[in-house]
């Protein structure tokens, strides 16, 4: 997955459920984004919802402080290109999510994120490989160290997951609760990270169930092709129905979209779309054929 914000090159791996269609040509189901699904020792249906589904998208967020540009709000926007930045490395800087009301959670993901950290070598360090790929290898322990709260009124918190002592270097971590808590808060305390950065969010996910309807299916929507040789899509006449939505899978609301990924049988590509969230631009991606 591309990032590319301090370096060209600087990308994430994402795992997805894939499989063969009826043509015999490969896919990935990308609908729900990395959202936690449960992996069974056994046949795993692609297109199995997910059980969780998410609750911190564009929630309101608070911080103990922050860089210009580097707002709380980015750990709700899902994107990852975005991230909140504490003003100082001090340890005990915080963020915290309001999800708005309680919610029944079972999972917190936690995206730290890179911010231009550029440092010296070490005293006798060399670097070893050869044109771009020239790098060192430091082996210094570098632990990523924090705590995670939860609240049920912003006053009294109770702790959801202790990682203040850990040895671990984590940047990207779960918490999966099961059984699941009631909360409406949720707060993580950095305590101290790799190198002594700043504290540095993308990402702070809360995974759960509602507890409500689910929405009905999206009608009277309009997808137009932006262009013959783009192969992205617009959306018309449905984000004003979205409120307290994430947004919609396109895939199944639309059957517009039908009639494009047919272009296959001639062109021999397949497009297909995903979980589009309101406010977000999107490209629909392309797959070449055999």
């Amino acid at each position: 997955m591309r990032i590319s914000m301090n370096h060209h090159y600087e990308r994430r791996i994402g795992i997805w459920p894939a499989g063969w269609d009826e043509d015999g040509d490969l896919f990935c189901n990308q609908r729900y984004g990395d959202w936690p699904i449960k992996v069974e020792q056994a046949k795993l249906d692609p297109w199995a919802k997910p059980e969780w589904m998410l609750l911190s998208y564009g929630k309101s967020a608070k911080a103990s402080s922050h860089v210009e540009d580097k707002f709380p709000a980015n750990v709700t926007d899902e994107n990852v290109r975005t991230w909140w930045r504490a003003a100082s490395n001090h340890s005990g800087e915080w963020i915290e999510v309001d999800l708005g009301r309680e919610y029944d959670v079972r999972a917190v993901q936690i995206n730290f994120a890179d911010d231009g950290l550029f440092l010296p070598l070490p005293e006798g360090a060399k670097l070893r490989g050869v044109l771009h790929q020239e790098r060192w290898i430091d082996e210094t322990p570098q632990p990523t160290r924090w705590i995670l709260e939860g609240s049920t009124d912003g006053h009294q918190y109770f702790v959801i997951e202790d990682k203040s002592e850990a040895d671990t270097d984590f940047p990207h971590d779960l918490v999966v609760r099961e059984e699941g808590f009631k909360t409406r808060y949720i707060k993580l305390t950095v305590i101290s990270l790799p190198y002594g950065q700043a504290a540095c969010v993308s990402g702070l996910r809360v995974f759960g169930l509602g507890g409500g309807n689910a929405p009905d299916k999206a009608t009277d929507v309009t997808v137009k092709r932006i262009g013959d040789l783009n192969h992205g899509c617009k959306l018309e006449r449905v984000w004003h129905r979205l409120r307290g939505r994430v947004g919609i899978c396109a895939a199944q609301a639309l059957p517009q979209l039908s009639s494009i990924r047919r272009e296959r049988q001639n062109r021999r590509t397949c497009e297909r779309s995903g979980c589009l969230c309101q406010g977000r631009q999107f490209q629909r991606q392309r797959h070449h054929g055999r």
